[in-house]
């Protein structure tokens, strides 16, 4: 599900079942796993990987190249700088992991 105001890049892939919410920005040559659910105002920056079943908190950001692996939940308002192993909450900015999932 694409809602109004959301913004795919070029040569993105989006997987089956994913909703990127309002005011999202998608960038080029992303890819989003199965079931991931990214919250309103959300940016990732190009080249991101997102395994499946991750969760994006309401305005967080992800760098350019960054890659998460299957289940990562990030915080509302993080900064993710860097790669986060499958089944991490990560949180703050730069975000820091918080607890394993």
């Amino acid at each position: 599900m694409l809602c109004p105001g959301s913004v795919i890049g070029a040569a993105a892939v989006v997987g089956f079942a994913c909703i990127v919410n309002t005011l999202s920005s998608v960038d080029y040559d992303c890819r989003l796993g199965d079931y991931t659910q990214i919250t309103a105002g959300v940016t990732l920056g190009g080249g991101v990987r997102m395994g499946a079943g991750c969760f994006l908190g309401v305005k967080s950001a992800i760098v350019p190249g960054v890659t998460l692996g299957d289940g990562v939940v990030v915080m509302a308002e993080s900064l993710v700088t860097r790669d986060v192993p499958a089944s991490v909450m990560v949180g703050g900015s730069p975000a820091q992991p918080v607890r394993q999932l």
